[in-house]
């Protein structure tokens, strides 16, 4: 059953003309560095310094933060001498660009239908660009924020990946708290909105304006055409015709690569003392749970797994006991036990891509899950991710809460 609905902005939700829109940005953003080097050699940094933060794939790092790095290495120059360089075009010359952005018609239909039946929304747009110049492009096409409660609006600050990496969708499925089946990809770019989403499990819509058949490379759309087809399908209830798409292995490694990028998330978003606060007596607080996920991570996942490859068919004790290190937990920073996390899953995914797809199949039995299989198990060290995750969230919304009512009791 589909819960969340992933539109691309530009060219879907809003009229843009991408290639033309994005050309003429970047011109005028090369520009703001003309007095540094010329605009043509400006304008090729920006992009080189783009795609290196894209393909060091970096659960660990934003894509703003590796792309100012990248950039500012290129030009020699310190980022606290960029940044500001960057600010005062958004700011200033950007919104020049507003005749070339327009509404569709059908959106605010569209959004209404979704919003009052209780889909979630995200603006799944490249997040190549900072959120500014997203949330202009939205209120020029008419759907600011502001007027729509949009879960999640991918943008550079935030984002880890992006398109076309299959791990963007990934990571937009652990904030929005999914699985791949339960969402909808809508977007008019092949690759990046289409294809990519679909690899990982995610229904998929291609708004073909041309209405070109899709091209045969294997990824089947659930549906292509116009954006008003698309729009006239959901309010006749396609949504809830959908049947789910099958995930396979590279999703779930997908699953698992991508999932420190959430706990990072977390960690950039609230003070240490939030994420240190016991909710409860007797409950974790968000750094206790990153230290257990490191412990479990060191003596559990990878062992058990080895274990079903090393030995016939072997029994796999449940004794692990989360609690045993749980004294120690206080003494540790949660920047600390992410960064040791974030290693382990890393080498986990890297041998697990290096095994061969049959030893997916090898049986083993579990004291609780009884009969399974290596494959199995990979999935249940997800299933673990997203259950944890969500008792981070709990944790933190339940301190928050509790600050919130002791000032008002102030």
């Amino acid at each position: 059953m589909i819960k969340a609905v992933l539109l691309d902005l530009d060219d879907t939700l809003i009229q843009t003309g991408t290639e033309a829109f994005f050309s003429r940005y970047l011109w005028m953003l090369a520009g703001e560095f003309a007095h540094l080097l010329p605009p043509e050699k400006a304008l090729r940094q920006i992009m080189a310094a783009y795609e290196q933060a894209l393909d060091a794939r970096n659960p660990t790092r934003p894509l703003y933060d590796r792309f100012l790095e990248n950039f500012s290495a290129l030009l020699r120059r310190d980022p606290a001498e960029l940044k500001p360089l960057f600010e005062r075009f958004y700011a200033g010359r950007y919104p020049e660009l507003r005749p070339l952005v327009h509404p569709r018609p059908a959106t605010s239909g569209l959004l209404s239908w979704l919003f009052e039946r209780g889909y979630r929304v995200a603006v799944a747009t490249d997040p190549a660009v900072p959120l500014t110049t997203i949330l202009q492009r939205m209120d020029w096409g008419g759907i600011s924020p502001e007027a729509y409660p949009f879960a999640l609006i991918t943008c550079l600050e935030t984002m880890h990946f992006g398109k076309p990496q299959p791990e963007y969708y990934g990571e937009i499925l652990l904030r929005l708290d999914v699985e791949p089946h339960e969402a909808i990809m809508v977007g008019d770019r092949w690759t990046g909105d289409i294809a990519a989403a679909a690899q990982i499990g995610l229904n998929v819509y291609w708004v073909s304006g041309d209405g070109a058949p899709p091209p045969e490379d294997g990824t089947c759309p659930d549906g292509y055409g116009s954006y008003e087809r698309f729009v006239s399908l959901v309010q006749s209830g396609w949504l809830e015709t959908l049947p789910p798409r099958s995930a396979g292995r590279e999703a779930l490694l997908v699953r698992l690569a991508v999932f420190p990028a959430a706990i990072d998330d977390l960690r950039r978003s609230y003070p240490p003392d939030v994420l240190e606060c016991n909710p409860a007596e007797g409950e974790w607080s968000a750094r206790d749970i990153v230290c257990h996920l490191r412990d479990y991570a060191a003596e559990e996942d990878r062992v058990r797994l080895e274990r079903i490859l090393s030995e016939t068919n072997p029994f796999l004790s449940a004794n692990y006991d989360p609690w045993a290190r749980a004294s120690e937990y206080a003494r540790v920073s949660l920047d600390e036990a992410f960064e040791e996390f974030a290693r382990l899953r890393a080498e986990m995914v890297a041998w697990l891509r290096g095994l061969p797809p049959d030893v997916w199949q090898r049986p083993a039995r579990h004291a609780i899950f009884g009969p399974t299989t290596f494959g199995e198990m990979v999935h249940f060290t997800a299933q673990h991710d997203r259950t944890h995750l969500r008792q981070m969230r709990h944790a933190i919304e339940t301190v928050l809460h509790a600050c919130s009512e002791g000032t008002d009791s102030g």
